[in-house]
């Protein structure tokens, strides 16, 4: 007899339907500024993480949304030119996480996406707590 969990059981109804999962995305860039955007999977594999920084444009990663490694870096570009790169982290449940992003201008960004908060894994000051995951 083959078990399917109920994120397993929900994952092969929503691909049967062509379907994706899109979570928000909450951050602050270095200069203290906060951003928002999203990220997308889908089933097929395509995903993508973008966010928007006021004023400073977007910037958007690519990424495998099959691949299950708990930690991916991706390259990011952003529409004003820059390039970095985006190192996740995801959760447990694999539809939460962080990111932090690395500019080429030396500009950086923390991110969570999904069911995390900002302020519960960085704390009030941007500061990554000691051990978010307890």
């Amino acid at each position: 007899m083959i078990r399917y969990s109920a994120a397993t059981a929900l994952l092969l109804v929503l691909a049967g339907c062509g379907g994706q999962i899109e979570v928000p995305v909450i951050g602050r860039l270095s200069n203290g500024s906060k951003a928002s955007g999203q990220a997308i999977s889908k089933f097929n594999g395509e995903g993508t993480f973008v966010f928007q920084m006021p004023g400073n444009g977007r910037c958007e990663a690519g990424f495998d949304s099959l691949n299950r490694q708990d930690s991916v870096t991706m390259a990011v570009t952003c529409s004003d030119g820059r390039r970095g790169e985006a190192v996740v982290t995801r959760q447990l449940d694999r539809v939460s996480g962080t990111v932090i992003v690395t500019l080429n201008d030396g500009s950086r960004g923390q991110f969570v996406f999904g069911n995390l908060t900002y302020e519960n894994y960085f704390g009030r000051d941007g500061t990554m707590a000691a051990n978010p995951n307890q």
